[in-house]
């Protein structure tokens, strides 16, 4: 009997002879509409005890009754009082029944992995066909990536919705989302992984589950819809429906608001359609398919590797076993739930194998390996530890190539801003330099270092003027500093980044190295070494990161900077009748968000430091560019008609925020912490 426990689904489009069987049972109306028009229908077994219960959903009706084989029962089916029994008859389970004076015979068995139920009466044969819940719930399981860049309709499902800022956040700043679906015993497990926050529950179709959804209690019910698994879910009083299906390869999750209670007692406001969001996602398997297979090392294209491996202070064997290797061959296999690596170095072999976002240990070229693999993107990442030595790698595609880098390098990429207050030696080392005004007088110096392909990009900004070249690592470059042409070789020398540079036959040498969370850049010519010191952007940004509660009685010159600006008079009454204004700052993954909360209306963007930005600002459209001048976050804004500037900083325990004419000084509010 066990092969017919279980919950079975319709599948009606393959339905035959129901209409002549309905006929010969002289079916009343109600019970052939019952069935005909019920596309999810479910069928069920299950054994309790000394009996089997029988189960049938139609959605709006549900009939049970239990039987033991070989014994009469009786049940009430399509509203008709039946009299049935059953009996196992080899692969088949058969049954007799009596419907109101009608005999008819059932029998149910499989075609391949399809359940058949046959009914036949006076001659007349109807078999419908069923699948198996678990069968067709296959398709949604399994592991899931995000394809932001495909979402729509976000932001207005998110205000009505009422998302809280951090809710918005979580999904608008996650560019590597991972959805997962696992059967777990009889329950499913339904996971989300945003990276800086987890969810996760278990349900059963057709069962209230309650659950943490983006913060908030969520109840929700999962139905199957032929091919579109449902859910019905009320968050807090609002009532949301979800869909997810299959276009093409993509997974997609449909949200739509159903209705919500404006206040108890009173009429619902129906948003549906008009507060959709659909979100694109691709089977992680599938990404991880340009990956699968094996590939033939190129000696030839091999670079940096000297450097790297004196910085990871390998062993003659361990050199030797990459360096004169010509023909080594790695691959990656699937195999079931686990990936396997592999590598052929013709003299020796090394495998292991993996699950994404697993941790994993390995014996990699003699030595101990604890490593993480992920997908970022169209790239497969991995952050390894050498008995406390941390090295992350990269495997992604050049053309038809596939390039496997190795990195320890990261500590050193990023954008870093200068911090004057703490340089040191710079007087004596410019003398014998010759050089001084460019580095001198700029207060707000940016450097950054970048990965892009196989070089590094490296970027100085002095405000009045901008440097930047390219090097690998062991390799001579050429690039022009301080006006100078200068010739230069970068390796890593354990925790420092050194530079050996030619200014035209005058020798000098770098080093860049950390003193805490700061980076340090060192620079000697002859006896003299200055030391400059840099901190990222995004660790001098903590102290502008917040809620801030508006102090409208502290506030000065807002008429008159008003007038000034030409504000519509909406724009003014959005600021001036707004007595409960909040403004918000948070750091969101590479990017930085920015809220005004005025009661009535909200505005919100996301920037990067030192890149333009468009944001819809008392309902103009306004280009921004913010930066960091020391302890001031400025911004540039070109309202069309109208350039304005502004800053931020704080007076002991209050923000104040300045917003300025190209003239004039117009006015300032302060914001309490």
């Amino acid at each position: 009997m066990e092969k017919f426990f279980g919950k079975f689904m319709i599948l009606p489009e393959r339905t035959t002879g129901f209409k002549e069987c309905a006929e010969a049972m002289k079916l009343s109306k109600e019970a052939v509409g019952l069935i005909a028009t019920c596309k999810n229908m479910i069928i069920a077994l299950e054994r309790r005890g000394d009996v089997i219960w029988d189960f049938t959903d139609f959605g709006e009706v549900q009939e049970e009754f239990v039987f033991k084989l070989g014994e009469p029962t009786s049940s009430k089916t399509w509203g008709y009082d039946v009299k049935s029994v059953f009996k196992l008859d080899g692969e088949v389970l058969r049954g007799e029944h009596d419907f109101a004076g009608t005999k008819t015979t059932s029998a149910r068995y499989y075609e391949g992995d399809m359940l058949v139920f046959e009914m036949t009466a006076k001659g007349a044969t109807a078999k419908t066909y069923y699948q198996r819940l678990s069968k067709l719930m296959e398709k949604f399981l399994g592991r899931f990536r995000y394809l932001p860049e495909k979402t729509t309709g976000f932001d207005k499902w998110a205000d009505a919705m009422k998302l809280s800022p951090e809710a918005r956040g979580l999904i608008k700043s996650c560019r590597n989302m991972l959805i997962a679906l696992e059967r777990r015993g009889d329950v499913y497990w339904d996971f989300t992984d945003y990276g800086e926050a987890k969810e996760e529950f278990v349900f059963r179709l057709g069962e209230p589950v309650v659950s943490k959804s983006i913060g908030s209690d969520m109840k929700s019910v999962f139905k199957l819809d032929g091919e579109v698994l449902r859910g019905e879910h009320d968050i807090g009083g609002f009532k949301t429906s979800s869909a997810r299906y299959y276009d093409g390869d993509f997974l997609v999750f449909v949200s739509e608001i159903v209705m919500r209670f404006q206040k108890p007692n009173q009429s619902l406001e129906l948003t549906a359609g008009e507060a959709t969001t659909k979100g694109y996602y691709l089977r992680e398997s599938q990404i991880m398919d340009k990956f699968l297979g094996k590939f033939r090392f190129l000696p030839e294209k091999l670079t940096g590797f000297d450097n790297w491996a004196d910085v990871m202070k390998l062993s003659p064997e361990a050199r030797g076993l990459i360096k004169t290797c010509k023909n080594m061959l790695i691959a990656v296999e699937r195999r079931g739930d686990v990936y396997w690596d592999f590598t052929d170095f013709g003299v020796v072999t090394e495998e292991f194998v993996f699950r994404l976002g697993e941790p994993v240990t390995s014996k990699t070229w003699g030595y101990d390996v604890t490593s993480v693999f992920k997908l970022d993107g169209e790239v497969l990442r991995g952050e390894h530890d050498f008995g406390g030595f941390k090295t992350t790698s990269a495997r992604y595609y050049e053309g038809d190539a596939l390039v496997f880098e190795s990195q320890i390098m990261d500590k050193f990429l990023g954008k870093f801003q200068f911090l004057p207050e703490r340089m040191t030696g710079f007087d004596k080392w410019a003398d014998v330099m010759k050089a001084r005004g460019l580095i001198k007088t700029c207060k707000n110096m940016l450097i950054a270092v970048e990965r892009r392909g196989d070089v590094y990009w490296d970027f100085t900004d002095f405000g009045v003027a901008k440097e930047e070249f390219v090097f690998r690592l062991g390799e001579p470059t050429m690039s022009k500093t301080w006006g100078y042409d200068v010739k230069s070789v970068f390796k890593l020398d354990g925790d420092v980044l050194r530079g050996e540079h030619d200014l035209g036959g005058f020798k000098t040498t770098s080093a860049r190295y950390y003193e805490g969370d700061t980076l340090v850049f060192e620079m000697t010519a002859g006896d003299a070494t200055t030391r400059s010191f840099y901190q990222r952007p995004e660790k001098l940004m903590e102290k502008f990161f917040g809620r801030f509660k508006y102090l409208p009685e502290k506030t000065t010159g807002f008429d008159q900077y008003a007038d000034a600006m030409k504000l519509s008079q909406e724009a003014r009454g959005l600021v001036k009748n707004s007595k409960d204004v909040v403004t918000e700052l948070q750091q969101r993954g590479d990017v930085i968000w920015d809220l005004a909360d005025y009661g009535a209306a909200k505005e919100e963007f996301v920037f990067r430091l030192g890149e333009p930005v468009m944001t819809k600002t008392w309902g103009y459209d306004v280009k921004n560019v913010y930066w960091l001048d020391g302890d001031v976050l400025r911004g540039e804004h070109d309202f069309g008609a109208m350039k304005t500037s502004s800053a931020r900083y704080l007076q002991g325990d209050i923000a104040v925020f300045v917003s300025e004419t190209a003239e004039r000084v117009i006015g300032s509010s302060l914001l309490s912490l």
